[in-house]
């Protein structure tokens, strides 16, 4: 099962609140993501951290995919790519 979605915002924090939003909508779809989940909220909070808060009319997008591969329901396999990059709002 994979997933992928993209959300702006124009504060870290609230980029974070929207990427974890969408976390949840992804479990609620596929469940079986359950097991991933928790490895991808981390790694998308160090991801956006690393970056500079934007300033004046800036704001951050953060594109986020991953899939898992499972067998009689234990993952076997997984994939997690995300993308955190300046706009303008």
């Amino acid at each position: 099962m994979s997933y992928s979605f993209s959300v702006k915002a124009a504060s870290k924090l609230d980029l974070i609140v929207a990427g974890k939003c969408e976390l949840v909508k992804v479990i609620e779809q596929q469940p079986v993501h359950e097991h991933d989940m928790a490895v991808a909220n981390e790694a998308m909070e160090k991801m956006i951290g690393l970056v500079e808060e934007p300033g004046e009319g800036q704001g951050l997008s953060l594109n986020m995919s991953g899939s898992l591969y499972t067998i009689d329901g234990a993952p076997k396999g997984a994939t997690l790519s995300i993308h955190v990059n300046p706009v303008r709002i």
